[in-house]
């Protein structure tokens, strides 16, 4: 009888370290094919890249802000 129960339960943990092992790589690949599928070939960016200047804190008489 005990036999029976021991492997019982070690099909039972044995069929979920399984499930624990291989769900995240499922879902990672099932990730992967989704996002492959469903991505535009281009994509656009509504905003544009400026350069800064090179002093912005610097006021029109030519005296620096200190704040």
């Amino acid at each position: 009888m005990w036999n029976k129960i021991q492997n019982w339960l070690m099909n039972v943990l044995a069929k979920w370290i399984w499930i624990v092992i291989m769900f995240p790589i499922r879902a990672f690949i099932g990730l992967c094919i989704a996002v492959s599928k469903n991505m535009p070939e281009k994509v656009e960016v509504p905003y544009e890249i400026r350069k800064k200047d090179k002093e912005p804190n610097v006021e029109p008489n030519g005296a620096k802000q200190w704040f």
